[in-house]
Formats: structure tokens, C-alpha cells, sequence
């Protein structure tokens, strides 16, 4: 898909050649996020049948992606991420290229030991904390991780502490359930595939009876 440019100097000391990139493919069409460009550079001598190159790579910035469009503003709540570069684009115009950042894994929460199935002493410090079958995930715009562990939906805060906010029946969990925190209201949503119903999430706080702690939505 790419483009070849190919530029033939004479012998001159000191020689630089600058490329201006439209930012397009070979078939006219915007290139978004970045391309990586194939430099060589070839010597040929009077002395020698061969030409020598010499060849390296370097990172071209394409077009960024319009988010907002709005009469030609952006608005810096609204981002795009583009997952074929790694690149999130942010609406206040800068950019995170996610593939040149370091990876990493690290535990937030476990040990690596099974809690007991009716856990009355789950909550406290997360790194501490015990999980049982970990089934659905989902986060807040906090930082919070809500985990969908087996009957217990349980919030790990952004200081490092969990606790439960909705404890369910066993019967509940034996189909696949999911949870989702809607943007709209910031409520916790849980769906009960047994009863065919979404379920409300009253408090993300912790709560004495998780147990009683929803409602229908």
C-alpha cells in the first residue's frame, strides 16, 4: 500500500534531502494514525559494480482522526482510540501512542486462594482479599473495578480497598452474567439471566445487606 519516492543526487559533500508526506497511500486515500517509512540510501562508486545502501526505518504521522466534528471543534471529553496503531487520539489534541509504552502486568486484586462460598469477612484491602470464580469486570469513570465475582458483585476502589455491593443467589450465577456501569446515570447494572431481568445496583457504596441492595431497572 505504500508509495516509493526515489531521488538520484550527484557527488556533493554535505548532501540532506527533506520528504514532505501528504499523508496518503499509493491509492490516494488518508493514511490515519502512523505509517512507517523504509529509508535507503544507496551509494555507487566509479570503482565498485555493486551500489552499497544503507537502509533504516522511521515513524510518519498521519491524519488524525476527526472526533467532535463539530462546525470543526473538538471537544476534549470525546477521544478515539484507534486499535490497528495503538494510538488514543484525545479530544484537548494530544495523542498516547499505547504500543511504545512499556508492558506490564500487575495483580490488583487476589491472592491466588478461593474464598469460601459465603464470605463474611471479604472486605478490607484488596491485594489481600480473596476471589472465588471472577466472571464479569467492568470499571467506573473513578478508577473503581466492579468484579463479578461468582455470587458477589464486589467494588475495588481506587485506594486500594473492596468491599461488596451485591451479594447473589447461587442460582443466579449458574448462567453467564454480566455487569456494565451506564455513563448516562452512573448506576451499576447486573443481568439476571434466570428471571430474564436487568438489575439496579441501589448504593456503590458498602452496604450491611448486599443481598437487598438492587431493584429492577
Amino acid at each position: 500500500e505504500g508509495s516509493v519516492h526515489t531521488k538520484v543526487y550527484e557527488a556533493d559533500p554535505n548532501l540532506t534531502h527533506t520528504f514532505a508526506w501528504n499523508k496518503r497511500n499509493v491509492y490516494k486515500q488518508k493514511v490515519y494514525g502512523v505509517a512507517q517509512a523504509k529509508i535507503s540510501v544507496g551509494y555507487e562508486h566509479s570503482t565498485c559494480p555493486i551500489i552499497v545502501w544503507e537502509t533504516q526505518t522511521a515513524i510518519l504521522q498521519g491524519f488524525d482522526v476527526d472526533i467532535s466534528d463539530v462546525g470543526g471543534w473538538s471537544l476534549d471529553i470525546h477521544h478515539h482510540y484507534n486499535f490497528h496503531e495503538g494510538i488514543l487520539q484525545k479530544g484537548d489534541g494530544s495523542t498516547v501512542h499505547l504500543k511504545q509504552l512499556a508492558r506490564s502486568v500487575k495483580v490488583v486484586m487476589g491472592t491466588g486462594l478461593q474464598r469460601p462460598l459465603i464470605c463474611k469477612d471479604c472486605d478490607g484491602v484488596a491485594r489481600d482479599a480473596r476471589l472465588l470464580t471472577p466472571v464479569a469486570l467492568t470499571s467506573g469513570p473513578d478508577g473503581s473495578l466492579y468484579i463479578g465475582d461468582f455470587n458477589l458483585v464486589r467494588r475495588l476502589a481506587p485506594d486500594g480497598s473492596v468491599f461488596t455491593v451485591l451479594q447473589l443467589r447461587t442460582t443466579q450465577v449458574s448462567y453467564q452474567y454480566y455487569l456494565v456501569l451506564s455513563p448516562a446515570d452512573g448506576r451499576l447494572y447486573v443481568s439476571d439471566p434466570e428471571r430474564h431481568q436487568i438489575l439496579k445496583v441501589i448504593s456503590l457504596e458498602s452496604v450491611a445487606e448486599p443481598a437487598i441492595n438492587w431493584e429492577v431497572a
